[in-house]
Parts: C-alpha cells; sequence; structure tokens
C-alpha cells in the first residue's frame, strides 16, 4: 500500500504506539545535539530544517527525551520514535512524504522558553494553504517538547495528488454555554448534542468509521466529506495551546493551598482533582487549559475573563470545556458553537489544547 505519511496517519497506522514506543525502527543513525542561542534560534531552525527537508538538522535538536503531543491525544516519546516520524516526512511526495510542504510563521508569542507559533504551510500539491499552531517547549538550546494541531487528514490535496490511504472520525465534546450559571461542585449533563469532527485518529483496519470510495490507479482512495452533527461542517475559529511546569504548581499549592485553589479553580474542579492521590498533575492540566483557552478567546486575563469562568468537566469521559461569565461573553461574540479539548503530561509538563468551532 502506498504511503503518504503524515505524523499523525505514521501514529496512527501502527509504526508507533501512543506512547512512543516504536515497533519498525530505520536504525538510521541520529545525529550529534546542537544548541541554539536562545529559544527563538531552536524554532527558527526547526522550521527551516523542516522546510528543507533535512533530517540531520531536524533531529540534531531533539534531546533523548523528547516528547511531542499531537492531535487526539497521542504522544510520541524519544529521539528514536521522533527520528522514524521525521524520516518518513521528508521524504518528497510522489514516494509517500511531504517534503516541499513550507510552513510560514504568521504570529510568535514567546512565554519565558516556550514558543507559540501561529503558522501557514502551503505546497505546490495542495489546493489550499493550510493553518494549524503550534506550541514549542525548549530547553537548554534544545526542543524538549512539542505540542501540535498538525493534521494531514485536513491538508486539502490537488486533484492529481494522492490522498491518504485512511481517514477516520472521533467525536468532539459539545461545549456547553452557561449563561448567568455560576460554576457548581456538581456537574450536571450536557443537555447538547455530540458533533463527529473529521480527524485522523486510528487506521481504517482498526475498525475506523472513516469513509472512502475507490478512483484512481493502484486503488488510490478518495476521501468523501462526511455529513456531521447537523449535517455541516465546522470549522475552526481559534486554537490555543499552553504547557504549564507541574513542579511550578506543586510549589504554589504548597505554599498558598486553598487560597490558589479558589482563586484559580471552580469548586466542580477541587474537587475533582482533590480526590486524587496526587492532585497536582491534574491541577497543572486544568490550569494549562485555562491558559490555552483564554488564548483562543484572543483576551489572555483580561477584557472581563476570570480563571473561573473557564472550567474542566470530566465525568467518565473525555474532558469538556464549560465557559461562564465573560468568556461566555466572549465566545458567544466570536460565535463559537463547539470546542476539543486536549490535555497530556509528563513528568514535568501539564500541556492543553484548546480548539473553539463554528459554523
Amino acid at each position: 500500500m502506498r504511503f503518504l505519511f503524515t505524523v499523525c496517519v505514521a501514529l496512527a497506522c501502527g509504526l508507533t504506539d501512543v506512547h512512543g514506543t516504536r515497533q519498525v525502527t530505520s536504525g538510521k543513525p541520529l545525529p550529534a545535539l546542537k544548541r541554539q542561542a536562545t529559544p527563538k534560534a531552536v524554532v527558527d531552525e526547526h522550521l527551516d530544517a523542516l522546510n528543507r527537508c533535512d533530517w540531520t538538522r531536524l533531529m540534531a535538536q531533539y534531546p533523548p527525551d523528547v516528547e511531542i503531543f499531537l492531535p487526539g491525544g497521542q504522544v510520541v516519546r524519544g529521539r528514536r520514535a521522533v527520528g522514524d516520524l521525521f524520516e518518513g516526512f521528508v521524504k518528497p511526495f510522489r514516494d509517500g512524504g511531504l517534503c516541499g510542504l513550507k510552513f510560514e510563521s504568521e504570529h510568535v508569542s514567546i512565554v519565558g522558553d516556550t514558543v507559540n507559533v501561529q503558522w501557514r504551510a502551503n505546497a505546490d500539491f495542495l489546493a489550499a494553504p493550510y493553518l494549524g499552531a503550534d506550541a514549542y517547549v525548549t530547553q537548554d538550546g534544545l526542543m524538549r517538547a512539542q505540542v501540535s494541531t498538525f493534521d494531514g487528514a485536513q491538508l486539502k490535496k490537488r486533484a492529481t495528488a494522492a490522498a491518504a490511504p485512511c481517514t477516520c472520525r472521533i467525536r468532539s465534546t459539545r461545549l456547553r454555554l452557561t449563561p448567568n450559571a455560576p460554576a457548581t461542585a456538581s456537574h450536571s449533563a450536557a443537555s447538547s448534542r455530540n458533533c463527529r469532527f473529521p480527524v485522523v485518529n486510528r487506521c481504517c483496519a482498526n475498525g475506523s468509521s472513516g469513509t472512502q470510495r475507490r478512483a484512481g490507479p493502484q486503488g488510490a482512495c478518495v476521501h468523501s466529506n462526511p455529513r456531521l452533527g447537523w449535517g455541516w461542517i465546522m470549522n475552526i475559529l481559534a486554537i490555543g495551546l499552553d504547557a504549564t511546569d507541574i513542579p511550578r504548581v506543586a510549589d504554589v499549592f504548597e505554599r498558598y493551598g486553598q487560597r490558589f485553589l479558589q482563586r484559580i479553580f471552580t469548586e466542580g474542579e477541587i474537587a475533582y482533582c482533590t480526590r486524587r492521590r496526587n492532585p497536582v498533575p491534574h491541577l497543572a492540566g486544568r490550569f494549562a487549559v485555562k491558559e490555552a483557552t483564554m488564548k483562543a478567546l484572543g483576551t489572555g486575563r483580561s477584557q472581563g475573563v476570570l480563571w473561573r469562568d473557564i472550567e474542566v468537566v470530566r465525568r467518565g469521559g473525555p474532558p469538556k470545556l464549560h465557559l461562564h461569565g465573560g468568556a461566555l461573553r466572549r465566545a458567544e461574540k466570536l460565535k463559537v458553537r463547539d470546542s476539543l479539548v486536549t490535555i497530556t503530561h509528563s513528568d514535568a509538563l501539564a500541556l492543553a489544547q484548546v480548539i473553539l468551532l463554528g459554523d
């Protein structure tokens, strides 16, 4: 089968499991590490190497404990696993890679050692530019972690370009908009419907609900756009990313205790986290969601948007975003209809991605 590589498709179709443990390795020697002078220089080197399809330069940035966080809550861990992913990426498009895809920074925000980049990608084999955003966590001149919104299933390829061999769907969670309702300790069931949003998640052979039809030579498959939820495809309005230092949250929690909790978290979030043996990673994850949501709303902690206006609710399934007060008003102004929330942790970092969807 001809394999069109994307970071997500490679991860989904079995080259690596969700924790980054390799099942197949190329054995290509990894280059020596090359440190950069500043966090911005690390990201500039990464994007330039990616645009030039230079695998050696790319891998010279990643330390042994690197982690890459992908859509759908999937994580690639370890330098070898990351090297194998990028080895597929830098292949020519005709050979199943994405070499020729050029990334251009449109907005850059630097907070400490974390560089947030909103980017535009284009290529001769694309019918339209692809927009996204990544958060790059640097450490000692290297790329320690990366949170990416890149989803190869969303690339709009020209008619002559071969389609990916499989595409799949996952269910998004409906954004609960609760006007004039304070955050409470008990979370009632959301009175809204779920909408399916197409992303690459698992290979079709694993029982995905993705649809495809035969077209073109060598059995290439072309994917039909599914009818979703209410009968239309929702658009991405904004994306927010954040990386929160777990030891720092632990220190603040130890020093200020309930004062810290009551200022930042809703009663429901406090109840959920403090039931855990170690509440700190859960608190850090929810703090990261709040920061990511403020970025997606375009307000930061201003324009009447407060920490407790953004609530993460989890009742046996994936995390859901509930907005109140100023955050709700801002979401309504942006005509937000839905959201996707992803939280993941390493030993030192809690990372969150929030995607706001509209009609």
